[in-house]
């Protein structure tokens, strides 16, 4: 059994795969946090709403995923 470097979660975990530098994937995505441009992902977030309330037929909620 193998745990992340930074996390200690183990690989026999599902859906965890640990790199050849032996940290999982999440800290990896994680770490990448500092380079998304957050006003960006805002504004496409805010589209998506209102792409979705446009076809909506009654219902006016998100369940996010």
């Amino acid at each position: 059994m193998n745990f992340c470097r930074k996390c200690v979660i183990p690989d026999t975990r599902p859906g965890v795969k640990i790199n050849e530098e032996g940290v999982c994937l999440a800290c990896v995505n994680h770490g990448k946090r500092p380079d998304v441009d957050w006003n960006k992902r805002k504004l496409e977030f805010k589209q998506l709403v209102a792409r979705a309330k446009k076809r909506s037929t009654g219902y006016d909620c998100l369940v996010p995923v």
